[in-house]
């Protein structure tokens, strides 16, 4: 059910039992196609096997991950590490208030509070990296490690500290924003740089302060307004189904890519670009008996004054 004045959407009990599921699932980094596998046929020996072929993948990422950190931790200590990034000097530091979804483009948003001020700074990533930043914030651990989890437990084991996360907007691109995560590793620091999603994920589990360029931070609305936060800027995307029906032109925040849900309502397994603008995508049609979202954004803290 929908609140028509909120817009939110409301779940009965086995519903969100299900979106807890599937929220604990992709935190995993499960294939969606494995997780409709899961659901779909729940059987002891079906998960057994869905899980198990899945934790293989998991440790061969780890020992991959674990390769790369070893080539990092050397390159830092060698010195040959640089990275030529502009990074503005002018920062305020933030926190994270949470994760808002735009209902009508099934959209996420994670919205950084100035700690000295009331800006807030709603920024669109991908629903993956949404996930992952609630789960965090509510506290749910998962029982096995998610892709931010492994980093740090890589940079951990590589004796690397995380000193903090720089977020602005370049003045030639104001529609992109940019992250960078300075390094320490013994005497020696480094600056890499990062999407902003990846960069507060690995902020909330290392504990590294966020700051936002003073001119980004200027850009950010209202409390009420970052509430319920509406895209800048919206993509036109053409939707067929995989049997070539029309489906209509929807709105993204983002380039879509496979996995990525329009309006709530589609999961794109194809997309090309059109050359008139926008995207074409092949879309397959979500279960609508199942969750459309696994967050909804809590009710706006009243506005003193």
């Amino acid at each position: 059910m929908v609140d028509s004045e909120s817009g939110y959407r409301y779940y009965s009990p086995f519903q969100v039992q299900t979106a807890e599921l599937i929220a604990i699932l992709r935190s995993l980094d499960l294939p969606l196609a494995e997780i409709r596998q899961l659901l779909e046929n729940p059987r002891p020996a079906n998960v057994s096997s869905v899980l198990d072929r899945h934790r293989r993948r998991l440790e061969a990422r780890f020992a991959e991950a674990s390769s790369r950190l070893e080539v990092l931790a050397r390159l830092l200590k060698e010195g040959q590490l640089t990275m030529q990034l502009e990074i503005p000097r002018q920062v305020a530091q933030v926190r994270v208030d949470g994760v808002r979804v735009h209902v009508p483009s099934g959209q996420h948003a994670v919205v950084l509070v100035e700690e000295a001020g009331e800006k807030h700074l709603p920024i669109w990533i991908g629903m993956a990296e949404a996930t992952a930043i609630a789960t965090r914030l509510e506290g749910v651990a998962p029982d096995r490690p998610m892709t931010h989890d492994l980093l740090t437990s890589c940079l951990t084991t590589a004796a690397i500290s995380v000193r903090r996360m720089i977020i602005w907007r370049p003045d030639d691109r104001p529609t992109l924003y940019l992250a960078a995560i300075d390094l320490q590793r013994e005497s020696k620091s480094e600056l890499l740089d990062a999407r902003p999603s990846d960069a507060i994920n690995l902020a909330l589990r290392t504990g590294a302060p966020i700051f936002v360029a003073t001119k980004t931070l200027a850009t950010g609305v209202s409390p009420a307004t970052a509430a319920a936060p509406v895209p800048e800027h919206r993509i036109p995307v053409r939707v067929i189904s995989e049997e070539g029906t029309e489906l209509g032109t929807m709105e993204a925040v983002e380039e879509p890519q496979p996995g990525f849900r329009l309006n709530a309502e589609f999961e794109v397994s194809e997309v090309r670009p059109q050359e008139e603008g926008g995207y074409k995508a092949t879309a397959r049609p979500l279960p609508q008996s199942g969750p459309r979202f696994l967050y909804r954004p809590p009710a706006p803290r009243p506005i003193e004054g």
